[in-house]
């Protein structure tokens, strides 16, 4: 049994007892002297409102009539003190002044006559071949894509009136998002309406602060303004390199172990699929034999590698043989092969679910035009068919024979970068330089550029549009200097012949 409470234990009881008392008593006096006081000011608002507008009035008289004290009068400058600082003046220019680069840019640029560009475009009342298009199956200029973007444009006008969650989503955007989750057979699928926006925005709605990326250091500026952004913490490899890729997650492996990385820390792997800078393809098999090791997230650029790789033009995946569902996220471009504008991703539906309220391209950005969407619809609706598959056999045989021509004609002065199913390839000058400070290295690059135009000028002349790949000044990961060169599927053997015939010459003509 329990012994009752001693004489001391009761009475410390009875004090706590009455504080709480006193202190509830207190509590509630407070809370009625409140609403007391709310009462009485609900009663006398009127009153109230009359001092405070009594006390402001009084306020504003007091400013205007109170006398400003007596400022000292400013004294005079001398003729000598005012031509002093007339010389130290200096107008800061709104601009910076124009570089070496920037005047050759401005000299290079080419204004298209009135008119289709594609294949044939005429500059200045000539016509040449175009050479720089990225719509790789032609179907810029097919008779379906035409004809359903002018319907469209007649139904609907130039443009969609809003962002896609205020307005802007019209049925066709809704299709085409369907369409091409159906024919990438992925989860889902989104589109932005800027080529640029799209990588960007899908980059900086998955990757967060405290996540990992890994990315080639051959990808485009785009990726890298995404990973900026992200404010990830960021890894570069080698360009294509298995072997430093390998050493990276090993290196992470680690530092897990250790403690240096979180056990929660996310892992991204960004690639492209077939590379706009270098025309080479992705090493898809090895990189996914290091994902099922380490286990982490992969993200695929895919604009060029889309409707150019794989027996039905799925991509890389399908190039290689491995299910689409291997990689988590795919997006890309559609002013390729699909000849429109905007982007796409496509790949699990929680993520691209996740970027419809996360991604800021498509949430900020006004939406595709309905006639370039419902113009892109019908290029990958071309591709489905017959017709499509038999366009990109047409493609292969036409890079092959432009990348044989090539490889042989501008040796030894050039030489061709790209895989040999690329439709975008680079020539690139035979230079042997030791590796050298920024600015000398700029110095060679800018002289580089000079003679490439040179070649792109006397190209332009015989009859072939040429580009030279333009960059923008201060990447730190910017490419050496190139011309850039597109193939198409509509290319006919006198057209393949004539075309590398120019460039063949103005190579030999202009490099020394």
């Amino acid at each position: 049994a329990t012994s009752p409470p001693t004489s001391p234990e009761r009475k410390r009881k009875q004090q706590t007892q009455g504080h709480q008392d006193k202190g509830r008593e207190k509590m509630r006096q407070v809370i009625s002297l409140g609403l007391k006081y709310v009462d009485l000011l609900q009663e006398n608002l009127e009153q109230v409102h009359w001092v405070v507008e009594i006390l402001l009035l009084l306020f504003i008289i007091y400013l205007l009539t109170h006398k400003k004290s007596k400022r000292e009068k400013a004294r005079k400058l001398t003729e000598k003190e005012k031509q002093m600082m007339i010389d130290e003046f200096y107008c800061e220019p709104l601009v910076p002044k124009l570089t070496d680069r920037h005047v050759m840019d401005l000299e290079s640029q080419i204004n298209f006559d009135h008119g289709s560009i594609f294949p044939i475009a005429k500059i200045g009342g000539k016509e040449v071949y175009n050479m720089t298009s990225s719509s790789y199956l032609g179907y810029v200029n097919h008779p379906r894509f035409m004809e359903e973007s002018v319907a469209t444009l007649k139904k609907f006008g130039t443009g969609s009136c809003g962002p896609r969650g205020f307005l802007g989503t019209v049925d066709v955007h809704l299709e085409l998002e369907k369409h091409i989750q159906e024919f990438m057979k992925v989860g889902d699928a989104i589109i932005y309406s800027s080529q640029y926006s799209t990588v960007v925005s899908f980059v900086m709605a998955l990757a967060a602060r405290h996540d990992i990326i890994v990315v080639d250091k051959g990808v485009k500026h785009a990726i890298k303004m995404g990973v900026d952004l992200s404010r990830a913490k960021t890894f570069w490899f080698e360009h294509n390199n298995v072997q430093d890729l390998t050493r990276i997650w090993e290196s992470f492996e680690k530092d897990r172990k250790t403690g240096k990385i979180p056990p929660n820390t996310r892992f991204w792997l960004l690639v492209e699929g077939l590379y706009e800078n270098h025309g080479d393809i992705c090493p898809l098999p090895e990189i996914l034999k290091l994902k099922e090791r380490h286990k982490f997230r992969m993200m695929i650029e895919e604009s060029h590698s889309i409707g150019v790789l794989g027996k039905t033009g799925r991509g890389v995946t399908e190039h290689f043989g491995v299910p689409v569902t291997s990689v988590e996220c795919i997006c890309g471009s559609m002013n390729t092969v699909l000849s429109a504008d905007g982007g796409f991703c496509a790949g699990e539906k929680e993520l691209v679910d996740f970027q419809r309220l996360n991604g800021s391209g498509y949430v900020f950005s006004a939406s595709l035009p309905p006639c370039l969407t419902v113009g892109a619809d019908a290029s990958l609706s071309i591709l489905e068919t017959e017709e499509g598959v038999r366009d990109l056999e047409r493609l292969r045989c036409v890079v092959g024979k432009v990348r044989e021509r090539l490889d042989k004609g501008v040796s030894p002065k050039m030489w061709v970068e790209g895989d040999g199913l690329s439709p975008i390839f680079h020539l690139r000058l035979e230079r042997n330089r030791e590796e050298g400070d920024k600015e000398k290295k700029e110095a060679e690059d800018l002289e580089d550029d000079r003679v490439l135009q040179a070649v792109c000028n006397a190209a332009m002349e015989k009859g072939t549009l040429i580009s030279r790949a333009k960059y923008i000044n201060e990447w730190q990961g910017r490419p050496s200097p190139s011309i850039r060169i597109c193939v198409n599927a509509t290319m006919t053997d006198d057209q393949i012949e004539k075309a590398t015939n120019d460039i063949i010459q103005a190579v030999h003509e202009t490099v020394s």
